[in-house]
């Protein structure tokens, strides 16, 4: 490939520059940063997903721990422990 382009043929590949240390450096910040949000986009749905699945409602807050405490199905009955047990985990890494 590297023949081909120095022979003049310019559509067979594409020549990159390898950035240097600190220019590196200064892009993982940013990568992290969007890696986060990311996450923490995925947790939130998760437990939207369980929430409906359920029929369940949360407040708005951020205080999923103490919103379980209060919270109960549609016929009035506590959460099972499963789901209360893999909300207050999905909770616990919205906080994290």
């Amino acid at each position: 490939m590297l023949l081909r382009h120095v022979a003049g043929e310019r559509k067979v590949g594409r020549i990159v520059r390898v950035p240097r240390g600190e220019e590196e450096d200064r892009r993982q910040l940013h990568r992290a940063f969007t890696t986060a949000k990311r996450d923490r986009t995925r947790v939130s749905n998760r437990i939207q997903g369980l929430r409906a699945s359920h029929g369940l409602v949360l407040p708005p807050g951020r205080d999923v721990p103490q919103q379980l405490e209060h919270l109960r199905l549609g016929d009035g009955a506590p959460l099972p422990a499963g789901l209360r047990h893999r909300l207050q985990q999905e909770g616990a890494h919205v906080v994290a």
